[in-house]
């Protein structure tokens, strides 16, 4: 637009159309028979888990729907000095909506639920921030604030029988996001670079438990979405042996505490952690050869990566079942360039 300020516009017309068909059937069951003994509560949805309903036996269906959206992105950039490019933005993103694939049932908790669609995803993402750089160019720092507002967040959980997604009417993410980059002038040897992010990530206040979700889901923070997280890392370059080089990079990164699963059990929350991860590489410009020391998880932290509901299990029936991150790996990687 002019020598210091640009524009940026984008703009797309999407239209997906989607059909599904299925045909059920069962090799036998005890849905209609608990039923028809007048079993209700606990005792009626275990006779009618998805693979013993045999109200699914014979049943067909055949649903299709089409979703269209426009969706698009707004930037103006402004570059006030050579140093410095500020920006203010807004993004439309758009997912089209779909089809639940395993059995899902009615609100009677029995009978074969026949239209088992989710409605198309729409985010709205505004964002404003600066980037700099230092004249010499040994220092780069980045800002941003973002408010992202999601309509109809497609939430993918895990029922412990069944994967269902459903449709959350409003989820809404805000925070700030920082950055640098240091080379240091007096220490051509070392690379500094590191991060911090701030975000508030949480669902508006709806009626979970007519969805089948847990009641905690309204107002709360979604899962896996520290409040805080950083990175840090350090790289030295250097003479090895002889006309090799050595790199040396070590990394930290933080995230403060979360919850692993996708209805916000406590039993399944992370607490706040730091992992570190080292590498050494050596290598020469003349040589197809470069060897590289590694490990990840250098203190051997033990998190979880996701916590899932496991029905039938444990004296309730309430048991929580892991998968555990890996523990500290080490290892050597050699590596042939050709």
């Amino acid at each position: 637009m002019t020598e210091t300020l640009d524009a940026t516009i984008g703009l797309r017309y999407t239209s997906d159309e989607k059909e599904v068909e299925s045909d059920f059937s069962n090799e036998s069951g005890s849905c209609q028979a608990a039923i028809s003994v007048g079993l209700t509560g606990a005792a009626l949805g275990l006779a009618c888990l998805s693979w013993s309903n045999d109200f699914f036996d014979g049943t067909t269906t055949k649903q299709d729907r089409t979703d269209e959206e426009v969706s698009g992105t707004l930037k103006l950039s402004y570059r006030p000095t050579e140093s410095l490019l500020t920006y203010a933005s807004y993004a439309r993103g758009y997912k089209a909506g779909g089809f639940n694939l395993d059995r899902a049932v009615a609100a009677d908790g029995a009978t074969p639920a026949l239209d088992t669609s989710f409605e198309p995803e729409i985010a709205d993402a505004y964002e404003i921030g600066g980037k700099w750089t230092s004249l010499e160019g040994s220092l780069t720092l980045n800002g941003a604030l973002f408010y992202q507002e999601y309509t109809d967040f497609q939430l993918n959980t895990f029922l412990g029988t069944v994967f269902v997604v459903e449709s959350i009417p409003e989820l809404t993410s805000e925070g700030v996001d920082l950055d640098f980059r240091w080379l240091p002038q007096e220490l051509e040897f070392l690379t500094l670079q590191g991060g911090l992010t701030y975000a508030e990530t949480t669902y508006g206040e709806f009626d979970a438990e007519a969805l089948g979700l847990s009641s905690r889901l309204s107002g709360g923070t979604i899962g896996f979405a520290p409040r805080w997280s950083g990175s840090l890392s350090a790289t030295v370059e250097s003479d090895f042996l002889a006309d090799w080089d050595a790199r040396w990079n070590v990394s930290a990164k933080y995230t403060s505490d979360y919850n692993s699963g996708s209805n916000l059990d406590p039993q399944k929350d992370v607490d706040e952690m730091a992992l570190f991860n080292a590498r050494l590489i050596v290598s020469n410009e003349h040589s197809p050869f470069s060897l590289e020391l590694w490990s990840q998880n250098l203190t051997d932290e033990d998190y979880v990566t996701v916590a899932f509901d496991t029905p039938l299990q444990g004296s309730d029936g309430s048991a929580i079942a892991t998968f555990l991150a890996p523990p500290r790996t080490f290892g050597v990687t050699l590596k042939a360039t050709f």
